[in-house]
């Protein structure tokens, strides 16, 4: 009975986690009122969220990319059109950095990449939140394959690994007309 009682606190907190994690719907936990569009299909305990742009931003995030031939991923129009490519596979951005962009940008010119630019375009800022409330940290990766991946933490904040639905949402939460490439 004493065992018991010690383990008590342990149990209750790992019964608290999972009710808050598995059972709590995304509307709840991202306090959507009635009417509300819903940011997640589905719980919050899914293991593969599908975020979805909310309509009304008035604040926008630009979001950079460092590529070049050999890892293009992002395509910018004459008017500044996005096209993003390769939708299957991860594709990782900077939300809001751009000394980060630069900074990498001269490491991969220094690494022979030549051809690399800093690509750009916006998004509204409750796209970039939503991505945050999502996104797990590396060592998670296995356990929430379908989650985004928050990457190089230590670096600057808000970059991230997007999976293909989150690439699916990406691509509907672009404001179009507002790529660039430097």
């Amino acid at each position: 009975m004493i065992q018991l009682r010690r383990q008590t606190p342990l149990l209750a907190a790992a019964i608290f986690w999972l009710l808050a994690v598995v059972a709590v719907p995304a509307s709840a936990s991202l306090g959507a009122g009635p009417g509300a569009q819903e940011v997640f299909e589905g719980e919050v305990g899914r293991l593969a969220p599908t975020l979805v742009p909310k309509s009304g931003a008035s604040e926008t995030v630009q979001v950079f990319r460092v590529e070049g031939a050999a890892n293009q991923r992002i395509v910018i129009g004459s008017g500044g059109e996005v096209t993003i490519v390769g939708g299957d596979k991860t594709l990782f951005l900077n939300f809001g950095s751009r000394a980060r962009a630069e900074e990498f940008l001269a490491r991969r010119l220094g690494q022979g990449m030549s051809d690399a630019t800093i690509k750009s375009f916006s998004v509204p800022k409750s796209f970039v939140e939503e991505l945050r409330a999502a996104a797990v940290e590396e060592p998670m990766v296995h356990a929430f394959p379908a989650r985004p991946i928050r990457v190089d933490i230590t670096k600057a904040a808000d970059q991230f690994g997007l999976r293909p639905e989150q690439i699916k949402a990406l691509e509907k939460a672009i404001l179009q007309g507002s790529g660039g490439s430097k």
